[in-house]
């Protein structure tokens, strides 16, 4: 039998709560690496991952994850395109999606997309992890700006 003590703590949670799957989207092996070591490592997070748009919404589809990481160029369907049609779709609409991008001209046509979130290459470990964790349990009213990250604030996240 466990102490409310010990179950109250942090690392025990972790450890024995489930995981919520993210799907990782970039063209980039790198990127998609980075997203699935920072995220993983929190053990908080199972991470998949697409190399593009026409990926993640079949891996969306299939295994309806928590939340998407998602880069704005990629080859084919781009993730702008990708998260139109993921909020078309009533089994993914819901789903909250962060955007990645070098390009802070992204931003808006990100945002206006679909997108709950926009951070602009390079990112640190902790602000991505930090945006997940802020995407996947809140609900705000508007757009703000907050260093390199970019919210949209009127978009609930349910999960």
């Amino acid at each position: 039998m466990l102490s409310p003590t010990r179950a109250a703590h942090p690392d025990f949670s972790r450890k024995f709560m489930p995981k919520k799957v993210i799907i990782a989207v970039d063209d980039e092996p790198d990127i998609r690496h980075l997203v699935r070591f920072c995220l993983e490592n929190s053990g908080e997070f199972e991470v998949l991952e697409a190399r593009n748009g026409e990926e993640a919404i079949a891996l969306a589809a299939a295994h309806r994850p928590a939340l998407i990481v998602m880069d704005v160029r990629m080859p084919g369907i781009g993730g702008i395109e990708a998260c139109r049609r993921l909020k078309a779709n009533p089994i993914t609409a819901s789903v909250p999606v962060i955007f990645l991008s070098a390009w802070h001209n992204e931003v808006q046509t990100a945002l206006e997309a679909g997108g709950a979130a926009f951070l602009l290459k390079p990112f640190s470990p902790r602000e991505l992890i930090v945006t997940v964790r802020r995407c996947l349990g809140r609900t705000l009213s508007r757009i703000h700006r907050s260093g390199a990250m970019y919210e949209r604030t009127d978009n609930p996240a349910p999960r």
